[in-house]
């Protein structure tokens, strides 16, 4: 286990340097907030990428291709399970990789991975703090960019 715990360790810096999961996680939890926050108003039908698209694109091409590509409440559900799932797991194999030693765990960097973890948290157990207490917790996954 000893051996498996460093290799672990190696590949997640091999990662971190790249920058490229950072990125790409980050870059995902802020498209789904942004496409999470179109049905906030309670609306539970598709829209139509067409309807957000700026006043500038005026080709009607783009714009009927736009029009074709919609974005799906229940899409957005499921992705955003998966991306709390997804830093779940990235903070457990760090934190198992670090022995779940307290210096790592008080680091700034497990703080943050805590704090992106936090509506996973509240999510699984059950939405203790409610719908909005949840959907306030997840900026918080803002800071892995940090």
């Amino acid at each position: 286990a000893d051996s498996l715990q460093r290799r672990a360790k190696d590949m997640l810096d091999k990662v971190d340097k790249s920058g490229v999961w950072i990125v790409s996680t980050t870059g995902g939890a802020l498209l789904i907030t942004a496409f999470d926050s179109l049905f906030d108003t309670g609306t539970v039908d598709p829209v139509a990428l067409s309807k957000l698209a700026p006043d500038w694109i005026t080709n009607s091409f783009v714009l009927d291709l736009l029009a074709k590509v919609c974005v799906d409440p229940d899409a957005v559900t499921s992705a955003e399970a998966t991306l709390q799932g997804i830093f779940l797991f990235e903070f457990c194999l760090r934190a198992w990789a670090e022995r779940f030693s307290v210096q790592y765990l008080k680091s700034p960097v497990a703080l943050v991975d805590f704090a992106s973890i936090l509506p996973s948290i509240d999510t699984l157990f059950g939405g203790l703090g409610g719908a909005a207490a949840s959907a306030s917790l997840r900026p918080l996954r803002l800071f892995r960019l940090l």
